[in-house]
C-alpha cells in the first residue's frame, strides 16, 4: 500500500518529479515517507479487519515519530477516517481505488461504511 500511496500522491507545489523519499519498512509505526521540505507522510492502517482511523492516540504516536525524525508540520496523514482534527494535520482518506488494487472492497469489508450508530468505522 505504501508504494501505491507514494505514486498516487500529487503535490501541486512540486509538479516535477517525485518529491517523497520512501523510508525503510519497519523503522516506524506510521511514518513512511518524508518530503523534500522535511514534512512527514504517515499511514494509519492495520489491515482491512481493523479500524483505520486518525484519532487523538494515533496523532500523538505519529507526532512522536515526527519529532524523533526532526520533521516539521504539517503532518500528512493517510487513513480511512479521521476523528481528530488536531493542529498541523493534512488528512487524506485512503482512496478506494488503492484499496481495490489490494483486494479490499470498501462496500463489503468491515469498518468501511456507516453503521446504525452513524459513526464510520465503529462496529455496530
Amino acid at each position: 500500500m505504501l508504494d501505491l500511496l507514494l505514486t498516487s500522491h500529487w503535490d501541486q507545489r512540486e509538479r516535477a518529479g517525485s518529491h517523497l523519499k520512501r523510508l525503510p519498512a519497519g523503522e516506524n509505526s506510521y511514518l513512511f515517507a518524508v518530503s523534500s521540505q522535511g514534512e512527514g507522510y504517515f499511514l494509519v492502517w492495520t489491515g482491512p479487519e481493523k479500524r483505520s482511523v486518525l484519532d487523538r492516540a494515533a496523532f500523538r504516536a505519529l507526532a512522536v515519530e515526527a519529532k524523533t525524525q526532526g520533521l516539521k508540520p504539517p503532518f500528512h496523514v493517510y487513513a480511512r477516517t479521521a476523528t481528530y482534527p488536531g493542529p498541523n494535520i493534512e488528512f487524506y482518506q485512503i482512496p478506494d481505488r488503492i484499496l481495490e488494487k489490494l483486494g479490499f472492497n470498501a462496500a463489503t469489508q468491515p469498518f468501511a461504511s456507516d453503521n446504525e450508530n452513524g459513526v464510520e468505522g465503529e462496529p455496530a
